[in-house]
């Protein structure tokens, strides 16, 4: 058993809160092949956006791989590691994100009204599952049993 303590925990989970969205829209820029910095009027195009939606959604496997494989490996190795895993295979957050990376794309190609609105609030839904995630990964991690 580690030293690891949940404050460190919550300060690491801070930056998972904001993957639903950084990895929807790394995912919206490899598959558009264009990234556009309205504020600076800036487009890039071809393999130079691809490889900038290809780091943010580096950036998100990192992020990933500090929730689901390091932090439980080091708190109680490879079991505490199975657990999270198992979790997140059963859990509403997992196909919520699923939804949430894939949902833009779907709205830009249909054409639909409100997308930014039907956008955030499956944003915030998002958001309201994985707070429940981490509640359930707290409990399994730093439970005495």
């Amino acid at each position: 058993m580690s030293d690891y303590n949940e404050f460190e925990f919550d300060s690491e989970f801070f930056v998972f809160y904001f993957t639903p969205l950084i990895s929807s829209l790394a995912i919206f820029i490899i598959v558009s092949r264009e990234y556009n910095r309205i504020q600076y009027n800036i487009t890039i195009k071809g393999i130079q956006a691809m490889l900038i939606g290809l780091s943010f959604l580096l950036f998100c496997l990192i992020i990933f791989y500090n929730i689901f494989i390091k932090i439980p490996k080091k708190v109680g190795g490879w079991n505490k590691v199975y657990e999270v895993i198992k979790l997140l295979l059963r859990s509403e957050f997992l196909y919520i994100f699923l939804i949430t990376n894939v949902c833009i794309e779907i709205m830009i190609y249909l054409n639909l009204d409100y997308k930014l609105l039907i956008y955030g609030i499956i944003l915030l839904i998002c958001f309201y599952f994985q707070n429940k995630f981490i509640k359930k990964i707290k409990n399994i991690l730093f439970t005495k049993k």
